[in-house]
């Protein structure tokens, strides 16, 4: 048998050979990505050069006055709004820092004082002129925080937020968002100790996964033979009319005889599917092995190689990165539009216009265009990036599994990012390509679906049908990702470009369906458990620590042990921060899952690939018991290698 390009890799290495037997793959693809990296990069030049990003983030005073730009104020940079009494805000005015005290005053603008003249024309007529005067004043400070380089908000009082956010014409959820990230900027501790918990609760997940794969998929096998077997009895019992169960079709439909024959219909569904799942469980003995060989390898893959652990996070700073410059980019692209201020509310007893937030925002054609063209480049960087991230999983589990010893096994993740960007870029950004194009086609027909769905009367039909479309295009997305994680292994292994690692795919899974659903499935459900464990249980920690007194107390007494630790847990919005307590919690835990369901996944592909084309190397002692080694197959002692 030839072998892989992997193999003649490392071969090559082993033997001083400098020629390197990879090339490089879907090289019209990757002078695609050139270009267009190159477009966008002319966009950002142009944006930067000819907009003004200040204009649309910094905040205006009250003579309608960029802080920071506009003349007068170009060295005032941030804007703070005045507050009279200590409890009621007037105007935002332009300063050079944020008051952090009652120690220093501001001038401030008054209340507005109004004069009507009549003036008589030559001609007889007469003209009624008003006008409005406000005259400024010194006003004590209060106590403010820097945001974001270019406002200062109150820092002690969140009634004087509230009060701004409401009065600056913002709606009822922006100002939540602002209170929320306002929340965040006070909490910057908690949070940073809520990513390290979840980071360890990501390890003891593998750790407890690792030592009990076989009866929890056992389990979740019985679980879901269980919950068919009560879900049919109990509709069938609701079927043949028992007055001791509630039909639950009864809370939907109108008619007695619509309920029954909706009880009926679900009373056959669910006997079939239960049928078919215990005649899948009786017969697929072999794919429950190789699930559970696969799981297991995966679990101790991870541990073998410990650099893959540090994927998760690689991975989200990397995507993070991208997206805050995608945001940045798009924002500098934006400000290529023409912005005006607007004074959103004017109170009717003193005439004073809360200013500072609220702007309108025009493009041209031209430069919408623009905007859609780096949207794009940012959705397909980020795609870019994540399968760059699914190679290199794919390459160090392609490495540990086909060649012998521990050959390759050094830097497995640096080896896998650098193999995928020096030889396979142009297959990576292929499919993203592929995979980014079908979430924005997936997500503008979920938009259109939701605008039919809110209006009132409309065409029903057409409403069916973007319902069944957006249903068929997410199932698609979930194909194509599902694709292509293979896709890379295969690349991995034979160097070859997409379309025919796609088509050894395909051929692979037509053989061995029953074995990629189960391991499939049963690594998801095992995704799903995981997040739910780490994320649900890390934001229900944070939950208590924030909103019970008892345990916040107790908390804070033994944080206080620690220097700089004593005001960890405090707060200004607990709802904003317990969200994005949740949002890390959650967001850790879907990170440690996918590089695990990439493992598995990618060991798999490795053991039928083995499988297929009798490859005579070491295999796990898992793989063995699974039951399915080929004759080609021989267990090597440690050291020996291939003899």
């Amino acid at each position: 048998m030839s072998k892989t390009a992997l193999e003649e890799e490392y071969d090559a290495k082993d033997a001083g050979v400098k020629v390197k037997p990879r090339a490089c793959t879907d090289m019209c693809c990757l002078t695609i990505l050139i270009a267009y990296m190159m477009g966008m990069g002319y966009v950002m030049t142009f944006s930067l050069a000819n907009g003004n990003l200040d204009v649309l983030t910094h905040g205006y005073d009250w003579e309608g006055r960029v802080c920071g730009v506009d003349p007068g104020v170009k060295n005032l940079p941030l804007l703070y709004w005045c507050v009279e009494g200590g409890t009621k805000v007037s105007d935002g005015i332009c300063v050079s820092e944020c008051p952090t005290g009652k120690d220093t005053q501001h001038e401030c603008p008054g209340p507005a004082e109004h004069e009507t003249q009549v003036v008589s024309q030559p001609d007889g007529s007469t003209n009624v002129v008003v006008s409005v005067t406000r005259n400024l004043k010194n006003q004590t400070d209060i106590a403010t925080m820097e945001v974001l380089s270019m406002y200062c908000f109150p820092s002690e009082n969140k009634a004087i937020i509230t009060q701004i956010l409401k009065q600056a014409g913002l709606d009822g959820s922006t100002q939540r968002l602002v209170m929320g990230l306002h929340g965040v900027a006070s909490s910057k501790k908690f949070l940073l100790g809520v990513m390290i918990f979840a980071v360890v609760a990501g390890y003891v997940f593998l750790f407890f996964l690792r030592a009990v794969v076989k009866p929890l998929i056992y389990a979740i096998g019985l679980a879901m033979w269980l919950a068919l077997l009560a879900g049919a009895i109990y509709f069938v019992l609701v079927a043949a009319g028992s007055d001791e169960l509630q039909n639950p079709w009864n809370r939907m439909l109108v008619t007695p005889e619509d309920q029954h024959k909706a009880a009926v219909g679900t009373a056959g569904g669910l006997v079939v599917l239960f049928l078919l799942f215990s005649c899948f469980m009786v017969v697929a003995h072999r794919a429950v092995r190789i699930t559970c060989a696969s799981i297991e390898e995966a679990c101790a893959a991870l541990f073998k190689m410990p650099t893959l652990l540090l994927q998760p996070l690689l991975d989200t700073c990397l995507k993070v990165t991208a997206i805050a410059f995608g945001i940045y980019g798009l924002a500098v692209v934006c400000s290529l539009g023409k912005v005006t201020t607007s004074n959103a509310f004017v109170d009717p007893e003193t005439g004073i216009s809360i200013s500072g937030l609220q702007r309108h925002l025009t493009l041209e054609n031209w430069q919408w265009g623009m905007v859609a063209y780096w949207l794009f480049g940012a959705v397909w960087t980020v795609e870019i990036l994540g399968a760059l991230g699914q190679f290199a999983i794919s390459h160090a589990m392609v490495v540990s599994c086909l060649l012998e010893g521990n050959r390759g096994h050094c830097f497995p993740l640096l080896r896998g990012y650098g193999n995928g960007i020096i030889f396979h870029l142009g297959t990576v950004a292929f499919g993203a390509f592929l995979l980014g194009v079908m979430r924005i086609i997936t997500a503008a027909m979920a938009f259109i679906a939701k605008q039919t769905a809110d209006k009132d009367g409309g065409n029903k039909v057409a409403k069916l049908l973007c319902c069944c479309c957006t249903c068929c295009l997410g199932c698609l997305q979930k194909v194509l990702e599902m694709l292509n994680e293979m896709v890379y292994t295969d690349v991995a292994i034979r160097g070859c470009n997409y379309p025919a690692a796609a088509k050894n795919v395909i051929k692979m899974l037509a053989t061995d369906m029953d074995v990629w659903a189960l391991v499939h499935g049963s690594t998801r459900i095992v995704k799903v458990l995981g997040e739910f464990a780490i994320g649900a249980g890390g934001t229900f920690m944070c939950y208590l620590l924030l909103t019970n007194p008892a345990i916040a107390s107790k908390a804070s007494a033994a944080l206080s042990q620690v220097q700089g630790a004593s005001d960890m847990l405090y707060t200004s919005d607990t709802d904003g921060t317990l969200v994005a307590s949740a949002v890390i919690c959650f967001g850790v835990a879907t990170a440690f899952m996918t590089i695990f369901d990439h493992t598995a996944g990618a060991l798999m592909y490795c053991l039928l690939y083995k499988r297929d084309n009798n490859v005579d190397c070491e295999v796990p002692e898992s793989f063995k018991l699974a039951g399915v080694a080929p004759s080609g197959y021989q267990k090597y002692p440690e050291g020996e290698g291939q003899k």
